[in-house]
């Protein structure tokens, strides 16, 4: 199973990169269509049976967090497959297939984060290896401080990923890859280089989120770590020379592009677009806030018109499912809690559950909806290092 999910991993994320630069150059047709949902079925395909008939049933079997998050996938796929029969979106098979569709994903890199073989040095050099590759072509393809493959023009548009597409590659690749590694100077060369690459990808919400996810784990380690304060001097001395460096001068130095409308927010038309989408998402919580108005935007904007932040759980799965995900998401951080009172970060499961959920929240609360398949991989680590310390703590047990 450790072999699927290394491999399943590995297409999934560099390989939907890869996969989407080939088509953007011209270099091979559009033969998997968007590449992720076709893959993903695949990878279940193969992964469920496998699971089913495993003779160490135990080794992955879910805990309380992600029997949580199972059942809220659940409920996601009884609201969507109710509105579509009966409710609100009676025959829309585009609100179905995209509610469908996020229930596939999440439960795709639940089973992906399960069984990741942390331990196996092959892999975590394939990961390492392949964030570098991307980080490099994003550099070499870049044009007026740009990665942006559709304005090329090389290949039909509509079959090459968005540059969010391109952004969530790179930062669950350098989410993952940054857990993986243990020395300071590689991780640091690891974060400042996907950094550098989202920012010219486009990606606004993975650069901050991804920012933001390396900050809470530098100052999580400078809090947890005792026996050494190279963290903890090394987050002062930021903090103090911070305010020495003018963003003027900063700005000169990088290229521009739609990064920086970060720094002018009441001006951006993107995000005035998103406070309007989730405005009208409360409203309709105020109306109907029992059963909210499963995709009551579809008509005025499209399927992608939901409040981008995790209102959309209440509007669209009533207050059971806004429920769900609060609960969820209080039990993840009950959780990190405990595991950082333990001592150090000085295991790749635990790094990566307090990356992938710290980026998670702030994508949640800003920029992203319930169905974001990043909190999958959150609870799956969480979970992971909850069995870890359980299994050494059984070990330190003398037999009577």
């Amino acid at each position: 199973m450790s072999l699927i999910c290394a491999g399943g991993f590995l297409v999934l994320f560099p390989g939907f990169f890869f996969y989407h630069t080939l088509i953007g150059l011209g270099l091979i047709p559009a033969i998997l269509g968007g590449f992720f949902r076709p893959m993903s079925l695949l990878f279940m395909a193969v992964a469920l049976p496998v699971i089913l008939l495993s003779s160490k049933p135990k080794s992955g079997r879910s805990g309380a967090c992600g029997t949580l998050y199972l059942c809220i996938l659940c409920w996601t796929a009884i609201v969507a497959m109710w509105h579509y029969m009966n409710g609100t979106q009676v025959g829309n098979i585009e609100m179905l297939d995209w509610s469908l569709s996020g229930v596939l994903l999440g439960a795709t890199c639940y089973t992906l984060a399960r069984y990741l073989p942390f331990d196996w040095s092959s892999f975590n050099m394939a990961v390492v290896v392949s964030l570098a590759l991307m980080v490099v072509l994003v550099f070499m393809l870049a044009k007026d401080g740009m990665f942006n493959i559709r304005a090329e023009g090389l290949a039909d548009d509509e079959k090459i990923a968005t540059y969010q597409g391109f952004g969530r590659s790179l930062a669950t690749t350098a989410l993952l890859a940054v857990a993986l590694v243990r020395t300071v100077s590689l991780r640091v060369a690891i974060s400042v280089s996907t950094v550098a690459a989202l920012y010219i990808n486009g990606a606004r919400s993975e650069f901050v989120c991804l920012i933001a996810a390396l900050l809470f784990l530098w100052g999580a380690a400078s809090v947890a770590n005792q026996k050494s304060a190279i963290p903890l001097v090394t987050l002062v001395l930021f903090v103090l020379l911070l305010p020495l460096f003018s963003i003027e001068a900063v700005l000169t130095m990088i290229p521009e592009n739609r990064v920086l409308q970060l720094l002018d927010l009441a001006g951006s038309t993107s995000a005035i677009g998103r406070a309007e989408l989730s405005q009208a998402g409360w409203e309709q919580i105020e109306t109907n806030p029992v059963f909210g108005n499963y995709g009551f935007y579809y008509d005025t904007g499209g399927v992608g018109s939901y409040p981008h932040n995790i209102s959309a759980a209440w509007v669209n799965l009533g207050i059971i499912g806004i429920l769900g995900y609060f609960v969820l998401f209080g039990a993840l951080i009950i959780v990190q809690v405990m595991l950082l009172k333990r001592g150090p970060l000085n295991k790749p499961s635990r790094v990566a559950a307090l990356l992938f959920l710290s980026f998670t929240v702030v994508a949640l609360l800003f920029a992203k909806e319930y169905s974001y398949m990043l909190t999958a991989f959150a609870v799956a680590f969480a979970e992971r290092s909850l069995t870890e310390i359980t299994h050494e703590a059984q070990a330190t047990i003398e037999p009577v």
